[in-house]
């Protein structure tokens, strides 16, 4: 980590490129330096407007927006996405415009306005669609999952997860898939099913194993424990009475 560090910084040094800083800052961000990602993204930022670059500076626009709403900026994170829409707009950059519209839904929903989040989801759906994007696509279908989950709509919910599984199927994106099992269980959980959700978890545990997922791993374990110690009482109390 800092003999990466140093060496973006010497390059730098010598000479200020916007590629090397640009890609300092993913690798800032990646590795959990988010504070100093925003930073580097600032002054990628400036670059890209004194040089006329309006994709790259959509980009680290949005960029921004992320990075702050990771550190509970909501509010800030907000404004630079909004910021980030009209650039995409104003440039149609279309893929630039719906992963805004995805970001900006994800804020609608942790503002808890569902109808909002709903409503951008479908619009940056019907965009990833048109540009045949599996990933964009995946990840509207995800989103979309949890405003029906919060709605109670869990029919429509496992449909979206079902979609997004697909998706990544097919990109043989085998982190994503493992969550995708796994928000497909808590929708099973949460309906009471808890033989669909135990062998949900089962499988995400398995398929996450492959890609030596630590963290998922663990609390895909830590999910299927639950499942079973309820699954298990349940069936204690019914022989019981």
């Amino acid at each position: 980590m800092h003999e990466v560090r140093a060496e973006f910084e010497a390059q730098l040094a010598d000479a200020d490129q916007i590629c090397v800083r640009l890609e300092y800052a993913e690798f800032l961000a990646h590795a959990g330096e988010t504070q100093t990602a925003i930073q580097q993204y600032q002054q990628v930022l400036r670059s890209a407007e004194s040089a006329d670059m309006p994709q790259l500076r959509a980009m680290a626009v949005n960029q921004l927006a992320c990075l702050h709403r990771q550190q509970g900026e909501y509010d800030t994170a907000v404004v630079l996405q909004r910021r980030s829409l009209a650039m995409g707009i104003d440039h149609a950059l279309e893929g630039d415009l719906a992963a805004d519209l995805g970001n900006l839904a994800v804020d609608a929903i942790a503002a808890g306005d569902l109808s909002l989040a709903e409503n951008l989801l479908l619009r940056s759906l019907a965009l990833e669609t048109a540009a045949n994007s599996q990933a964009g696509q995946a990840a509207d279908y995800g989103n979309l999952a949890i405003v029906h989950g919060l709605q109670r709509n869990y029919r429509s919910a496992i449909h979206c997860l079902r979609r997004a599984l697909k998706l990544h199927r097919q990109l043989n994106d085998v982190r994503a898939i493992g969550c995708d099992l796994m928000n497909l269980a808590a929708m099973y959980e949460v309906q009471q099913r808890w033989d669909r959700s135990e062998s949900l978890f089962q499988l995400a545990v398995r398929v996450l194993q492959v890609d030596d997922a630590a963290d998922l791993i663990s609390r895909a374990k830590s999910a299927l424990t639950e499942t079973r110690r309820i699954r298990q009482l349940r069936a204690f109390d019914a022989q019981r009475n």
